[in-house]
């Protein structure tokens, strides 16, 4: 019977070694892909990629070298990837004998838990945990190959949604059991994770942000934003107190009123004045921020007396205040991301009463822009 035991035990740690994935936990398979089908798969082209000093706030689409990353919902929420040149969406997972129960694409589904890095040409990230939030882990993961490999083993507190590339540092933000947050950077270069120290008596908040030159971060009690180095070791107030995204000049806020969002606001860094550039009588719902334009779309009214979110998308010139009407994008708004000169999308559409999830692209024509969702290929179920 021991030598039974010994023999399953065995078998059953070559599967492990054997799997698509390393050195990552084992969950259960959920509903299993088959092998897909034998068609031919465009390749990517990495030239497509520039960086942004915007920082988009975005949720469901990262952007890489010739891709981006999107988060689909078609057979449960998993990570695909959208051909920028072929603008096809597939599966983010090379692997034609993957069950999809145990790879990238299944522990990593929310970009917004992903970076990339520049430095080493790496993919960052913490898994998902049964859709309850981030996990433990910093992973690195090869965008080549696909290999994932554990750098950081964590402190068993949950890391904090976004992640960030910076020289040759990834900075995360980890929850503190006793007060406030840990803000952490692992040095790609050394192989090395440290903690990063906030000024004697103070306590860092969630709200952390790295984009382009800008590091920004928050303290406990306080409502100001502060700038500082890679190293932590100086703190200069931005002299704003609140912002849903930024550049490197300015800060977008939103004008609200009991939750409902009715406006934008632009503050500089380094002043205290505010200006109104846009102002609702309805409520809207902001989408994203290109560095020039703020995206939203309008709640209407339906005929039972309830509200929904109109299909319609909307930019307002953060400069001028002036308004334009793109297109419809022929289902709820989810989000907006400007990303190497191109404006993408992520709507809701309903059928049969169920939600499926869309990506896209605005395509500009003479008589304006139109909507144009990517062609999805899902991997058949068995």
């Amino acid at each position: 019977m021991k030598t039974l035991k010994y023999c399953l035990l065995i078998l059953f740690l070559l599967s492990l070694l054997l799997s698509c994935t390393r050195e990552m936990p084992d969950d259960e398979l959920l509903v299993p892909d088959e092998q897909q089908e034998n068609v031919e798969i465009a390749p990517i082209n990495r030239s497509l990629y520039e960086d942004s000093g915007v920082f988009q706030n975005t949720k469901y689409m990262k952007n890489l070298p010739g891709i981006l990353l999107v988060c689909d919902q078609t057979q449960g929420a998993t990570l695909y990837y959208v051909n920028k040149e072929s603008e096809e969406e597939r599966i983010y997972c090379f692997d034609p004998l993957c069950k999809h129960g145990n790879c990238v694409a299944y522990h990593f589904y929310l970009p917004r838990n992903l970076v990339y890095h520049p430095y080493d040409d790496a993919i960052y990230g913490t898994t998902v945990q049964h859709g309850l939030g981030c996990g433990t882990e910093l992973y690195r993961i090869d965008p080549q190959t696909q290999e994932i490999e554990l750098v950081w083993q964590g402190n068993g507190n949950d890391l904090d949604r976004f992640l960030y590339a910076y020289e040759q540092y990834v900075f995360f933000v980890v929850e503190n059991s006793e007060k406030g947050y840990d803000i952490m950077r692992y040095d790609a270069e050394r192989d090395e994770v440290e903690q990063m120290a906030p000024p004697n008596g103070k306590a860092f908040m969630r709200f952390f942000y790295i984009q382009g030159e800008k590091i920004i971060v928050r303290f406990m009690d306080e409502k100001e934003w502060y700038q500082t180095d890679e190293d932590f070791s100086q703190f200069i107030s931005l002299g704003s107190n609140g912002m849903t995204y930024f550049d490197q000049e300015r800060a977008i806020q939103l004008i609200s009123t009991e939750g409902e969002i009715f406006g934008f606001r632009v503050q500089y860094f380094g002043s205290e004045q505010t200006k109104v550039f846009f102002e609702s009588d309805v409520s809207v719902l902001n989408l994203g921020y290109d560095g020039k334009y703020v995206y939203y779309a309008e709640y209407i009214q339906a005929a039972n007396g309830s509200f929904l979110l109109d299909e319609m998308l909307y930019r307002v010139c953060v400069d001028d205040g002036e308004v334009e009407q793109l297109c419809p994008l022929g289902g709820t708004p989810m989000e907006v991301a400007c990303y190497d000169g191109n404006i993408y999308y992520h709507v809701k559409k309903y059928s049969d009463g169920s939600p499926d999830f869309f990506y896209g692209k605005l395509i500009e024509t003479e008589s304006g822009f139109v909507a144009e969702d990517f062609d999805l290929y899902v991997p058949p179920l068995y």
